[in-house]
């Protein structure tokens, strides 16, 4: 009879065991979460291709570097820091403040030039130039331009669209005449056109069109 107690008692601790390995391993399995319910409805990741990339990779470099500074700051800025190459310039993600081009020998200015639109400061002088492009009028950012020294003949007359330069250097060249368009530049604070060809008359005529600077003749 004892026999038969002790082997009921050990059926009934193997049962117990057995059901606690079957709860325990219940727990074991891992729960289906609210992200991997996402995952599911979502389907598989977007597969991002290595140009797509790079390209955000550049957008991103490109915000970084993007200065935001105030007009009085960039001019300071410029001061220091400025191109002297053209090409260099327009293929540079940075923005350009200030691009110095002076005494490079120039005969003609590329109407790339009209590319660089943040463009405050560019220094024309001390070439041998003739002419300006008309694409030089898409600078409408411009405060300082500086031409002085070359074998400028006319001007052209988008150079009137250049609404918020302060200060034009024209001295020592061949300008007989300016364009009438002008008159638009009506934040311009200083002109030199001295050096020139410019008879009385047409003197009088240009005072007339800035009646409210200096002008050095």
């Amino acid at each position: 009879m004892k026999g038969e107690n002790k082997l009921a008692i050990i059926i009934l601790a193997s049962l117990v065991l057995i059901l606690v390995f079957i709860y325990l391993s219940t727990l074991r399995v891992p729960k289906f979460t609210e992200t991997s319910q996402k995952e599911a409805k979502q389907g598989p990741a977007k597969v991002v291709t290595q140009e797509e990339i790079i390209k955000e990779i550049e957008t991103q470099r490109e915000k970084a570097q993007k200065k935001e500074m105030t007009e009085e700051e960039i001019i300071e800025y410029a001061k220091s820091t400025y191109y002297t190459d053209l090409n260099v310039a327009l293929t540079t993600l940075e923005p350009v403040y200030r691009l110095d081009l002076s005494g490079q020998g120039l005969t003609e200015l590329p109407t790339t030039i009209g590319k660089l639109t943040d463009l405050r400061i560019l220094d024309l002088s001390n070439n041998q130039l003739e002419s300006l492009p008309k694409e030089l009028g898409k600078l409408q950012n411009l405060l300082i331009l500086k031409v002085n020294n070359n074998r400028l003949k006319r001007l052209p007359s988008e150079i009137g669209n250049l609404i918020n330069l302060r200060e034009l250097y024209l001295s020592q060249n061949e300008l007989s005449e300016l364009p009438k368009e002008m008159s638009n530049l009506k934040n311009l604070k200083t002109l030199d056109l001295s050096g020139n060809k410019f008879s009385e008359d047409t003197k009088e005529e240009i005072k007339t069109l800035f009646p409210s600077i200096e002008i050095t003749f």
